[in-house]
């Protein structure tokens, strides 16, 4: 139940990201940060921790619980990288290391979930009982 909480806050997060509204350059009174980069960040954030909230696995628990750890880190280590919360002038480097770090965080739990999906269906026919075929 809470995994899929999490998964449709995340979704109204992403969806709210990708209708570009005005509302997200507006500035919060936390250190004037945009509110889309605190939408941004809760999207990254769920989206790691969902795996997590959903693994059985003690190895895939602790791979997605890392993800988890990176996507809650998103947003301090977004503003540490750029050196500013708009996110931007970063120059080549913090750039580069931006999109590396958010793109482990949008790519690695769809392959988190796939091994845990994975290791369920292997358990799943070692117990099941055999056919009289």
């Amino acid at each position: 139940m809470v995994a899929a909480s999490v998964g449709a806050v995340t979704l109204l997060l992403v969806a709210g990201l990708v209708s570009g509204g005005d509302w997200l350059g507006s500035e919060t009174w936390i250190f004037g940060i945009p509110l889309g980069n605190f939408a941004a960040w809760g999207a990254l954030a769920g989206w790691a921790a969902v795996p997590w909230l959903l693994a059985r696995r003690r190895a895939v628990v602790v791979a997605a619980g890392a993800l988890a750890v990176l996507g809650a880190a998103w947003l301090p280590v977004s503003i540490a990288l750029f050196g500013n919360v708009h996110l931007n002038n970063a120059g080549d480097w913090p750039l580069r290391a931006w999109l590396l770090h958010t793109g482990l965080l949008i790519g690695a739990p769809v392959l988190v979930a796939a091994v845990a999906l994975g290791l369920a269906l292997v358990a799943r026919r070692r117990h099941a009982p055999a056919s009289d075929s």
